[in-house]
């Protein structure tokens, strides 16, 4: 099932998230604190957006939100706040990864205004996920929408460039993301692009979950995409 007109975005896997609101063809859309303070801004900014679309909560009916990988805590707080949300209006929910939107936005700013995707495009968005590894995701054109050509993973900066250069048919080797300019730079080193803007990450996941390319999901059973542990888990392990 598709999403429907009226959305919340939900997007907080980055130190700087951002909320969103869709009205049919209308996107609005705004940064969170640069600060990583989520919490403490998510749902004043995202009433000022509503505002600005003119409409309330009560006016909708889904919730897209991305799952990470990404801040741990940013990951939480907005799975959290789309659990809240849902639960509030008994509306639907969407997700995806983040690393998925991040590659969707970079391909539609690509193919520009009316414009077609270029052929055979392919991005790899990459992390910095320290501890010395990234988590990297590989995504091509698809069409109309972005496809997975590589699930998020998290690795050594040099292993996660070998895995993405094999699964990859033919240069040039694109990236963005954080960690996009850690990755081994030979062979074939890696181009570093821009990372597309806040606003353009919102409109990406509004087209992704209206073309279904997210995954609806109750909201009680969102799951966070952390693809390791945290450091607090790591500690308590080390602990016991």
């Amino acid at each position: 099932m598709n999403a429907p007109e009226v959305l919340v975005v939900v997007h907080t896997s980055d130190a700087q998230g951002v909320v969103g609101v869709a009205r049919g063809d209308d996107v609005f859309s705004e940064s969170l604190d640069a600060r990583g303070q989520h919490a403490r801004s998510l749902l004043g900014t995202l009433e000022r957006v509503l505002q600005r679309a003119a409409l309330t909560m009560r006016d909708v009916n889904g919730i897209v939100v991305t799952s990470g990988p990404g801040s741990f805590t940013g990951i939480r707080i907005g799975l959290a706040t789309a659990q809240g949300l849902a639960a509030a209006r008994g509306c639907g929910v969407w997700t995806c990864d983040s690393l998925h939107a991040e590659a969707e936005a970079w391909l539609r700013a690509e193919a520009g205004v009316g414009g077609a995707r270029p052929a055979g495009s392919c991005i790899a968005v990459v992390q910095d996920a320290r501890r010395g590894e990234v988590y990297a995701g590989l995504y091509d054109d698809g069409g109309a929408k972005a496809r997975t050509v590589v699930a998020p993973f998290c690795d050594a900066p040099a292993r996660a460039s070998a895995r993405l250069r094999a699964a990859w048919t033919t240069p040039p080797y694109v990236a963005l993301g954080t960690g996009a300019a850690l990755l081994e730079p030979e062979p074939h080193g890696f181009e570093v692009v821009p990372r597309p803007g806040n606003g353009d990450v919102v409109e990406a996941l509004v087209h992704m979950a209206r073309a279904g390319a997210c995954r609806r999901v109750e909201a009680h059973a969102l799951e966070p995409t952390y693809l390791r542990k945290s450091d607090a888990e790591i500690k308590r392990e080390r602990s016991s």
